[in-house]
């Protein structure tokens, strides 16, 4: 392991990884994206956001859909 379980994200990735391995296991999974997704997205534009602050001129282009 070795990773901050402390992190939502880190957490969302166990999770997401341990429902591969059961019966059905890639419709649970997608049931689970589907279902916590847009509780992750302040992380994944935080880390985004850091990713291309370091590229001069490059801007992230999202928009929330309903």
């Amino acid at each position: 392991m070795g990773e901050n379980l402390d992190d939502p994200l880190v957490m969302f990735c166990y999770k997401l990884e341990d429902l591969g391995g059961t019966h059905n296991g890639s419709q649970k999974q997608i049931l689970f994206l589907s279902e916590n997704i847009q509780n992750l997205m302040p992380y994944c534009l935080e880390f985004a956001n850091t990713i291309f602050s370091q590229v001069q001129g490059l801007k992230l282009n999202y928009e929330v859909r309903a």
